[in-house]
């Protein structure tokens, strides 16, 4: 299966391969192990699912919701994550899907850049969606990916490195479909944008 990040660097999985747990070693000596396995990525945690969230994700994807939110949430949020300690974002906490800080390498500056991006978990991995509000062109985050696929993303404080991967054909069916059941905006955003497929990212932690 083609894809256009990192090419090479580790085999395909299928999302479903990718959210089988890990077995657990065998015997009690080996239990810290397990939890320090456990702790080497970002958790991210699980999107809530209540009628409220639900709801507020409509909003937020609805015309008059891009309209008013695109140019204004990310400051928004910027702020809240700063008067939280770092702990929660605006949309986080009305979504209902965790927000991370995703820290790329400029792809032409060569420079940080960082970025507040809804999170889907998949497994081990994440998946985040360059949607651009479904503005008609990539957002710069994902250019800077494409020129150097590894990246920081950081939630909650702890920052673990990633490597990112644009999925393709039936994988990317997959997730989209996973990415579009929790957070149905991205449809919206996509009919916005009929000139451009949304890439879908999966970014997977490295470890040393």
């Amino acid at each position: 299966m083609k894809r256009k990040f990192a090419p090479g660097l580790y085999r395909s999985r299928t999302p479903s391969q990718r959210n089988v747990q890990q077995r657990p070693l065998a015997g009690a000596e080996h239990k810290g192990r397990n939890r320090a396995a456990q702790e080497d990525v970002v958790l991210i945690d699980q999107p809530r699912t209540g009628s409220f969230y639900r709801s507020m994700r409509k909003i937020t994807a609805s015309r008059a919701g891009i309209w008013l939110l695109s140019p204004r949430l990310h400051v928004i949020d910027r702020i809240t994550l700063a008067l939280s300690d770092g702990q929660a974002t605006l949309t986080g906490l009305l979504g209902g899907v965790s927000i991370v800080t995703l820290t790329t390498v400029g792809a032409r500056t060569g420079e940080s850049r960082s970025t507040l991006l809804h999170a889907i978990p998949a497994g081990e991995s994440i998946l985040v969606v360059a949607s651009n509000w479904g503005r008609p062109r990539h957002p710069a985050w994902y250019h800077n990916l494409k020129a150097h696929p590894e990246a920081t993303v950081t939630y909650r404080n702890r920052t673990e490195t990633y490597l990112a991967q644009e999925v393709e054909g039936a994988e990317r069916d997959d997730c989209w479909r996973r990415v579009t059941e929790i957070y149905p905006g991205y449809e919206a955003y996509q009919r916005r944008s009929p000139a451009r497929k949304l890439p879908v990212i999966m970014l997977s932690p490295l470890r040393a």
